[in-house]
């Protein structure tokens, strides 16, 4: 079920801060409400660019750690140690992926 949200906040603003206000709204690709709530809880508002050029890196992370995990894998002599850390960096870099698609 779907959180209701049954309170109800007005602000009021002079023309400087709703239009300052409205700017970052469009930098950031957000609405009114997430914006909001979203300051209000402390969470840093990160403009979509930036999120686009992370999940890009991450990705590129992620296709490195793959090809090391093979080439791990089709080693006899590979240590438990060495598939156990590439492991978690997969789990790693799952996380933040998800964290990213959340945000994007």
């Amino acid at each position: 079920m779907a959180r209701k949200r049954s309170h109800e906040i007005k602000v009021r603003l002079n023309d400087d801060e709703l239009k300052n206000f409205v700017a970052r709204l469009e930098k950031y690709q957000l609405s009114r409400q997430y914006f909001l709530r979203t300051c209000a809880m402390g969470i840093p508002v990160v403009p979509p660019e930036y999120l686009q050029q992370i999940y890009a890196e991450l990705h590129h992370q992620g296709v490195n750690i793959n090809q090391i995990a093979k080439a791990l894998n089709s080693k006899s002599d590979c240590s438990d140690e060495y598939v156990h850390q590439i492991k978690e960096a997969q789990k790693a870099w799952q996380q933040l992926n998800q964290l990213l698609r959340k945000r994007l």
